[in-house]
C-alpha cells in the first residue's frame, strides 16, 4: 500500500472514531478523554492539559529521595 492509500485509510478510521464520539455525545453518554481530545482536535482547539498522576507521584518521590526544593 502506498503512502496516499495509508493516509486515506487513517483518515477513514479517524472519521469513524469521530462519528462514534459524536453519536455518544448526542445520546448523552459519557465520553472518554481520548474522544473529547479527538473532537477538540477536529474543531481546531488544543487539548486541555491534564495532570498525569503517575508522573506527579514519581517526581514527588524523586524530590523526597534526592532533596528537591527546600
Amino acid at each position: 500500500m502506498d503512502d496516499l492509500q495509508e493516509l486515506h485509510a487513517e483518515q477513514l478510521k479517524d472519521q469513524e472514531r469521530l462519528e462514534i464520539a459524536l453519536n455518544k455525545a448526542e445520546d448523552g453518554d459519557m465520553l472518554t478523554l481520548a474522544e473529547v481530545d479527538l473532537i477538540r482536535f477536529h474543531c481546531g482547539l488544543p487539548n486541555k492539559r491534564r495532570a498525569n498522576l503517575v508522573l506527579t507521584a514519581i517526581v514527588d518521590d524523586f524530590s523526597n529521595i534526592f532533596g528537591g526544593k527546600q
